[in-house]
């Protein structure tokens, strides 16, 4: 009897391992992810089948034309087949998703997010308080996260050289020394070509006050236990002398007169290639611009100018903001996705410690390796890879340039990006719209308003006159605004 005993167990513990086994062996979770990155580089598909195989999931990339995103999400949602995970470029702001969420399109992920440590970790918090849209506490997302930071300035240091101009060492011009330095680029021939054909700032789309930090101009603020945005200011005139000194950059011929007819690309062309001296620019893509302006003159430098000041005292104390939460869109999740916590899986590996150099730079072991404790990029390493569009970590300055960046460059421009971020404070609103923003009559004077902000940069209007248009703003809603604006932040500060 012992051998038939025996031969059994020997079938119960085989059925028991094959048992055991079909974890490993269960097919991928299949789902759809519908994003704007363009096509995938070599790198890329690499990357994402690595991904693919360590969390046995499967994913069929949707990718329209960049140019048609937009109208892409307003085909599918029109169709009533919903892709798994949506990439909404503009995150809250994107009418078709707040759409969707109130039409049930997407899950809220409260009851899900404790299970995802490394979302939680390096998203900032109140991007995720930002997707609470319905009013309800509940999350209809996750944020793509990105790094807050007060931006400065880019200026040819190289002109500065021609000019006999010092560069000031601590990054800060007063608005004394700035308008010196414009009027020089403007009138004084910087680039030595004999021609009047320069200018000494440029900007891009619509006439609004450039350098309002200077101003002290930082969105929502506690002031002596008010919140407020000093634009709106009935008794403080940081705005009016933000409008003063606009005024006088263009009224003075500084400012490039093509400013309102140009987007982000062209302004940036027009620095490198010396049309004008100086713009507002983040630091993290200026090895990108120093290769360019040096192709087309050796003798291209840039600066970097991280804010300027009214006196040179007020430095210390120099902020910027971000108006919002700083997220760079949002990612939202189907109803109809069959395991949302598999695609919340997917998410978080992205930017956990196993998985971030690798979304940050291609696959290891073909476009870089670890060397010395520091990752060394090879020769297939490819800077347009798309992998670093799917996830960000809060904070990270490194992540924007390039590991194949020379060295000694790579730590300067992290270090302008730290000292930006550094410099940055939240404006308290997070983004948030007061209920009267869709009134139409206060729709139609905001409009109005930044018509005339712009008569007043050029000229066709008094800076003065900015008492009067402020007035106007607090009658045709302004009053509610500012109201429902200071109850939300003391709720949301737990005053």
């Amino acid at each position: 009897m012992k051998k038939p005993v025996s031969l059994f167990l020997i079938l119960v513990m085989a059925l028991s391992i094959a048992c055991l086994g079909h974890a490993d062996d269960e097919a991928p979770y299949e789902f759809s992810l519908r994003t704007n990155v363009g096509d995938l580089t070599e790198n890329d598909k690499i990357w994402l089948a690595g991904v693919e195989e360590k969390l046995n999931i499967k994913i069929n990339l949707i990718l329209p034309a960049t140019s048609a995103y937009v109208e892409s999400l307003q085909i599918m949602i029109a169709s009533g087949e919903y892709d798994d995970l949506v990439l909404y470029n503009n995150g809250v702001k994107d009418p078709t998703y707040k759409e969707a969420v109130k039409n049930g399109l997407y899950i809220a992920v409260n009851d899900l997010l404790p299970d995802y440590p490394n979302l939680l970790q390096y998203t900032n918090a109140a991007e995720f308080d930002e997707l609470k849209i319905l009013g309800d506490d509940q999350i209809y997302g996750v944020p793509r996260t990105t790094v807050n930071r007060a931006d400065g300035y880019a200026i040819r240091k190289d002109w500065l050289d021609n000019l006999g101009i010092p560069f000031p060492e601590d990054g800060y011009l007063t608005t004394d020394e700035l308008y010196d330095i414009l009027y020089a680029f403007t009138f004084k021939d910087p680039d030595g070509n004999g021609q009047n054909d320069t200018y000494g700032f440029t900007h891009y789309g619509t006439i609004a006050p450039i350098f309002q930090f200077t101003f002290g101009l930082i969105g929502w603020q506690d002031y002596d236990g008010e919140y407020m945005d000093l634009k709106y200011s009935k008794t403080a005139d940081n705005y009016k002398r933000c409008l003063a000194f606009n005024n006088k950059l263009w009224m003075d011929g500084l400012f490039d007169p093509d400013w309102p007819t140009i987007g982000s690309n062209v302004m940036i062309d027009r620095l490198d290639s010396g049309v004008t001296g100086m713009c507002q620019r983040f630091a993290g893509h200026m090895s990108t611009d120093v290769i360019k302006g040096q192709a087309l003159n050796p003798d291209y430098e840039l600066g970097y100018i991280y804010g300027i000041v009214e006196n040179r005292e007020d430095i210390e104390n120099y902020r910027g903001s971000m108006f919002s939460t700083g997220s760079w869109g949002l990612w939202a999740i189907s109803s109809q996705a069959e395991h949302p916590e598999k695609i919340l899986g997917f998410l978080d590996y992205l930017i956990s410690d196993e998985g971030w150099w690798e979304t940050q730079s291609g696959p290891e072991g073909v476009a870089w390796n670890w060397v010395d404790g520091e990752r060394v990029a090879t020769d297939k390493y490819d800077s347009s890879i798309k992998s670093r569009n799917f996830g960000r970590r809060f904070g990270d300055a490194s992540f924007f340039v390039h590991i194949n960046t020379d060295k000694e460059l790579r730590e300067l421009i992290v270090s302008r990006i730290q000292k930006c971020v550094d410099n940055c404070v939240d404006s308290l609103d997070y983004g948030f719209v007061p209920a009267v923003s869709d009134d139409p009559v206060f729709i139609d004077y905001n409009k109005y308003m930044a018509t005339e902000i712009s008569k007043i940069i050029t000229g066709a209007r008094p800076v003065d006159d900015w008492d009067e248009i402020l007035e106007g703003w607090y009658q045709a809603g302004g009053d509610q605004y500012i109201a429902e604006m200071q109850a939300h932040i003391a709720e949301s500060q737990g005053k």
